[in-house]
């Protein structure tokens, strides 16, 4: 009873800032975190967190509403979240490693959507904190912060309506993609996610690691700028701190030969393989199994987190031989010793990818389109992942 009543005290010091001078110093969200950490159980605080879902669903809704709303007209804006100048190299900085001009924010849609999604992903989990967990009050701080720089305005004044609107379209979005019911994984592009976890071993000063995910970005998408300054510049650092250059590629998971084709392999030494007997027509399309065999850990790879190391994925897709595109339409992963980690199934709702020339998914598009037009496809054969 004595530490709630203590608790209430400096929660109700805390709404009436006037009441403590000294706070005036110190953020409304400062305050929250630390009593949290207080008086809430690591145990609560862990189930209150945010899911990359909810992140996802909360950049899509402020990038509709990127126009509307107060705090804007007042400096320049960029990308299609509308982030204004001023905070572009400060966010870009604490995200990507380096801060960028907004030139370079804008003109990389991937880059920007990365940053925005990073800045998102720790103002929500602050605010679930700062809340206790309360979605809604959650989702209308972090939009007020977004709009206004204050979180604590969120229910007053001209943010108060727009951040209910956004609100609306936040849930609109969940409930569109499934994860309001069942969650299901990020439509991120797979350079997202590897230039996302290069940067991220970046700060952590895990360089090899860092190397390692910024050319799988490259394998994605080749001559990318964006990847190649931030692998030359990690490579720099590498050098500099321990003269160590890359990681060594290592033996890739065996695969059955019998079953699959190599279609690509990139620096690293991660194959990407095709079960040439699962091309089969389906509708106006291909359908196919494909085979990823990583050169160590990948775990980048899933569009959800994982807390053990990938090691192999195996991917059902349809592509349009005529369009260049692909559909990941089923995605299994697994780990040491073939034990299988993660397996969803997308449905018709996933995303459509148009991958680059000379990038593994191309070589991959390209194999199977070939193999459709040279010979008779056959029923689908039972694919194996056993070495």
């Amino acid at each position: 009873m004595l530490l709630l009543s203590i608790k209430l005290s400096i929660m109700k010091g805390f709404n009436d800032r006037s009441s403590f001078p000294g706070l005036r110093s110190v953020s409304r969200l400062g305050l929250a975190g630390l009593i949290l950490a207080i008086f809430v159980s690591p145990a609560l605080a862990q189930a209150a967190a945010p899911s990359e879902q909810q992140v996802v669903a909360l950049s899509e809704a402020l990038r509709l509403k990127s126009d509307e709303g107060p705090g804007l007209g007042t400096g320049v804006y960029y990308s299609d979240w509308q982030v204004e100048s001023n905070a572009i190299p400060k966010w870009s900085k604490a995200c990507l490693g380096r801060a960028l001009t907004p030139l370079e924010f804008a003109t990389s849609a991937e880059t920007a959507k990365s940053v925005v999604l990073c800045q998102l992903r720790d103002q929500l989990a602050a605010q679930y904190e700062a809340t206790g967990g309360n979605e809604p009050v959650a989702i209308q701080r972090v939009v007020s912060w977004w709009r206004t720089g204050d979180a604590s305005r969120y229910g007053s004044g001209a943010i108060a309506p727009f951040a209910k609107e956004v609100l609306g379209l936040y849930r609109q979005s969940l409930t569109n993609s499934g994860a309001a019911a069942k969650p299901s994984p990020v439509k991120t592009t797979l350079y997202d996610r590897y230039m996302s976890a290069g940067y991220g071993a970046t700060r952590n000063d895990e360089f090899s690691q860092a190397a390692t995910y910024f050319k799988r970005a490259l394998d994605e998408r080749p001559k990318d700028t964006f990847a190649q300054n931030a692998l030359r510049d990690v490579m720099r650092q590498a050098r500099a701190g321990s003269g160590e250059t890359a990681v060594e590629p290592r033996e890739t998971t065996p695969v059955d030969s019998k079953h699959w084709t190599e279609v690509a392999q990139n620096s690293l030494g991660d194959r990407t393989l095709v079960g040439p007997n699962s091309i089969k027509p389906v509708g106006e399309k291909l359908g196919y199994w494909e085979y990823r065999a990583f050169a160590g850990e990948n775990n980048a790879f899933l569009p959800v987190p994982m807390d053990q190391p990938v090691r192999s994925a195996l991917l059902y897709r349809l592509v349009s031989c005529e369009a260049g595109t692909a559909q990941t339409r089923v995605m299994k992963a697994y780990g040491e010793a073939k034990v299988e980690l993660f397996n969803q199934d997308f449905g018709v709702g996933a995303a459509v990818e148009q991958p680059k020339a000379e990038s593994a998914t191309a070589k991959a598009i390209a194999f199977v389109c070939n193999q459709a037009g040279a010979t008779e496809l056959i029923e689908e054969a039972p694919i194996q992942v056993e070495g």
